[in-house]
């Protein structure tokens, strides 16, 4: 993890790179964690995560794609959250995202098995888009810019 400091009186971003030499890595946990940018491998050297706990973290952006063995991602409490695209995340099958998220501005996820996702008190999302073969539920409730 490497340390990018801001000019005084801004925040510290943190920033994780798994891009190389983590080709066994199964579980990531960065609940809570100040965490600001992850860099994940993608295609043939995709890291094979079959759990990845980032509820509460401080990721601003999150592009998983590759990812065939995760089958849920929990973003509750992901406050800077303001980019998310998935694709090619073949075990997915449910995303959920709550109030805490109020720079998410769109939601982009394209992967076949995708089936279910629930967005609750949420104001800032504007756009989503979907494409699932399998899509089951769609839940955004009082989610008042959509």
């Amino acid at each position: 993890m490497s340390n990018t400091s801001k000019p005084k009186g801004s925040e510290i971003n943190y920033n994780l790179d798994l891009s190389d030499g983590f080709e066994k890595l199964q579980k990531l946990n960065l609940y809570n964690s100040c965490v600001t940018t992850i860099r994940l491998p993608k295609g043939q050297n995709s890291i094979p995560l079959m759990r990845f706990d980032i509820r509460g973290c401080q990721l601003t952006s999150l592009e998983l794609a590759d990812q065939n063995l995760l089958d849920s991602l929990d973003l509750t409490g992901c406050d800077r959250l303001s980019q998310l695209q998935i694709s090619s995340c073949n075990s997915l099958r449910t995303l959920s995202l709550d109030k805490t998220q109020s720079s998410l501005d769109s939601i982009d996820i394209a992967s076949d098995t995708f089936q279910s996702i629930s967005c609750t008190d949420n104001d800032s999302v504007r756009t989503v888009q979907i494409q699932s073969s399998m899509l089951e539920s769609v839940v955004f409730k009082n989610c008042t810019k959509l």
